[in-house]
C-alpha cells in the first residue's frame, strides 16, 4: 500500500510548474524568494525520488513540471515579461534555470543514498 501512495505523491509533486511559480513570483513581487522555494523543492524531490524510487527513474521527475512551466510561461500577458529576465528572455531563462535545477536534485539524491547507505546494517 504504501508504494503506490508514495509513486502518487511524486507524481503529484512533479506536476507543480515550480519554475514557472518561481519566475512569476519574481516578476510580479521583484523578489527572489521564489527561486528559494524552487531550490528546496529540488532537494526534497531528489531526496524522495532516490528514496523511493531507482536511479533510471530518478530524473524523470522533474521533467513533467519542467515541461509544464515550459507551457505555462506563455500565459502572462504582460509586455514586460519577455524582457524582465534579461539577458535571457523568458524561455532561455527558465532553460537555463531548469539546467540548474538539477544540482540540488542532485545533492537530494546523493543525500538519500548516503542515508540509505548508512541504515543498511554492516555484516562485517
Amino acid at each position: 500500500m504504501k508504494q503506490p501512495f508514495r509513486i502518487l505523491l511524486l507524481i503529484l509533486f512533479s506536476l507543480i510548474p515550480f519554475g514557472f511559480l518561481a519566475m512569476y513570483w519574481d516578476f510580479v513581487g521583484r523578489t527572489i524568494m521564489g527561486y528559494g522555494i524552487w531550490i528546496i523543492a529540488s532537494l526534497v524531490s531528489g531526496f524522495l525520488a532516490k528514496r523511493w524510487l531507482s536511479w533510471k527513474l530518478v530524473f524523470l521527475v522533474p521533467l513533467p513540471s519542467m515541461l509544464l512551466s515550459y507551457v505555462l510561461l506563455w500565459l502572462p500577458a504582460d509586455p514586460y515579461w519577455d524582457s524582465f529576465f534579461k539577458p535571457f528572455t523568458a524561455s532561455s531563462a527558465l532553460g537555463f534555470f531548469s539546467l540548474l535545477q538539477l544540482i540540488p536534485f542532485s545533492i537530494g539524491g546523493y543525500l538519500a543514498f548516503r542515508i540509505k547507505k548508512a541504515d543498511r546494517p554492516n555484516n562485517s
